[in-house]
């Protein structure tokens, strides 16, 4: 019993603990050149209405067409053509206030052009085209 005794003191468990550092390869990449700021510029829109109220009503079994000539400019002045800003700008048509889908009616120098649909618009409906254009004007 005494041997057992004393070999229960005498077991010590020494553990080292060794710190343990591991060094990766690291690569140090130049900092590219940063983006060059783009000089500050402004986009200007350009906005030309025209008017038209429907005389008679309008049927569109088959494509209609209302001259140039026959809308107001926002002073009143009859058109003698419609613009065109190709892609830098845009036109929208509306139809009684509402705006019609890009692909119910085109628009060119002549004037308005509404798809066939079926439909009727009533006389007295307003056709409203608004032709917005932008432009960028760059500082130095």
């Amino acid at each position: 019993m005494s041997g057992s005794a004393k070999d229960d003191r005498d077991i010590r468990i020494e553990i080292l603990i060794k710190p343990h550092i591991e060094i990766g390869t690291v690569i140090i990449m130049p900092c590219p050149d940063p983006v060059p700021t783009p000089p500050p510029c402004r986009v200007i829109p350009t906005v030309r209405r025209y008017f038209h109220i429907a005389v008679r009503p309008i049927h569109l079994a088959a494509p209609a067409i209302i001259p140039a000539s026959r809308f107001a400019d926002d002073a009143g002045n009859p058109a003698d053509k419609l613009p065109n800003y190709g892609e830098y700008g845009y036109c929208n048509c509306f139809i009684n206030g509402v705006m019609q889908e890009g692909d119910l009616y085109h628009t060119h120098s002549l004037g308005l052009v509404i798809a066939a649909t079926g439909q009727t618009i009533p006389a007295g409906t307003p056709i409203i085209l608004e032709f917005v254009k932008l432009d960028v004007e760059h500082s130095s």
